[in-house]
């Protein structure tokens, strides 16, 4: 298994877990640490493979797919289980050249190509800006429905126990949405009761 490279402005580094014995302790807390969120689509497998691996219990991620489908369906076209190059396309507008030759081959290989290394990190940057897009898009719709998405999955405290409670937020868990709220940057779009209603997120 790989591990792809961080998104945002402090650039990002790139883990290939698949060769190490013990994850680095560093790696470990930043996995594990509940208001550090981690976003990706389909990305709870990814914490249970690492669980499996290295009993690690990944808390505070968020999967792009069923966030997608809770915040803006519309968007969707009916697509119930969308890849990460279509949310790319239709959150972003952009095209995200997934290559059949790079993602279907050797990933268990040491050292990774150069390519392969592009590849993943497009992908993490990539998942980065469709969540921070979904934010961006509905924030109100966001902290209102939160409860309902959470029993949908998509808001998961830990892959050690993936139950959570769909009537409410825990601390961390509010503490993860006004995270991913905090780089919301305003479209001219947003009327002042959603940015009012950021603002409380905020805190």
């Amino acid at each position: 298994m790989g591990g792809g490279g961080g998104g945002g402005g402090g650039g990002g580094r790139f883990f290939h877990v698949k060769h190490m014995r013990v994850l680095p302790a560093a790696l470990r807390n930043l996995l594990e640490d509940k208001a550090c969120l981690k976003v990706g689509l389909g990305i709870q497998g990814d914490g249970l493979k690492l669980h499996r691996d290295f009993i690690v219990s990944m808390g505070g991620f968020l999967d792009l797919g069923p966030l997608a489908t809770a915040v803006c369906p519309q968007l969707l076209g009916g697509v119930e289980r969308p890849t990460l190059q279509y949310l790319v396309e239709k959150l972003l507008g952009k095209y995200m050249n997934k290559r059949p030759e790079i993602r279907t081959g050797d990933w268990e290989a040491y050292p990774l190509s150069r390519r392969q290394r592009e590849y993943a990190a497009n992908d993490a940057y990539g998942s980065y800006k469709a969540a921070a897009r979904q934010s961006e898009l509905d924030a109100l719709r966001l902290a209102a429905s939160v409860d309902r998405t959470i029993a949908h999955g998509f808001f998961t405290d830990s892959v050690s126990a993936p139950s959570v409670n769909a009537h409410g937020l825990s601390p961390e868990q509010e503490e993860a949405v006004r995270a991913l709220l905090k780089g919301v940057e305003y479209d001219e779009e947003f009327d002042r009761e959603t940015r009012e209603e950021v603002e409380r997120w905020r805190g």
